[in-house]
């Protein structure tokens, strides 16, 4: 969605409308992964995941020096969105298995930690972002900034993901579940 008025000229109702859809999205997601988990190990549902952003991410990278395809860019956004709420769906169920009891009563509990982390991830993320923003120019107005941009976050996120995936795959026999 960052780009899509720049590369599609959709404006800010389209974008507001398609960020709404893909929320209300989120519940629907939730409940397949509750199904899906009895039939797969959290590990396995946490690969598939990292697997599925990274797809997500590259398919949202402008190949040619102009907008990505739109059908491209709205697939990636999507497998990007969902991916992140299964891997959080499951980092959560994890936390959940491998918590002492005594993290679990109190005002600071897991819980409470948990989402802190969350919202840390978040800050850094949009801290990211700005810098990259700041790093490029400030303001994206050509489509030769817009490219760059589009590079240097989504080729960041395909190169984080994708180290994060093959660690995964790499310490996958050690992640045990109880």
């Amino acid at each position: 969605p960052e780009f899509t008025h720049q590369f599609y000229h959709w404006s800010s109702s389209a974008i507001g409308f398609f960020l709404s859809i893909i929320s209300i999205g989120m519940l629907p997601v939730n409940f397949l992964v509750a199904v899906v988990a009895s039939f797969f190990s959290d590990r396995k549902l946490l690969l598939c995941a990292e697997i599925f952003a990274v797809v997500g991410v590259l398919c949202m990278l402008s190949y040619n020096g102009s907008a990505p395809i739109i059908y491209l860019y709205i697939t990636g956004t999507l497998l990007v969105y969902s991916s992140t709420i299964v891997m959080e769906s499951v980092s959560m169920s994890l936390l959940s298995k491998k918590i002492p009891p005594s993290m679990s009563r109190g005002t600071c509990n897991a819980g409470l930690l948990a989402t802190q982390a969350g919202s840390f991830g978040r800050f850094i993320g949009n801290m990211l972002i700005t810098i990259y923003g700041g790093m490029l120019g400030g303001h994206l107005n050509s489509l030769t900034k817009i490219v760059h941009f589009d590079w240097a976050m989504y080729g960041t996120l395909s190169l984080m993901g994708l180290l994060t995936t093959v660690y995964t795959v790499a310490v996958f026999k050690r992640l045990r579940t109880v």
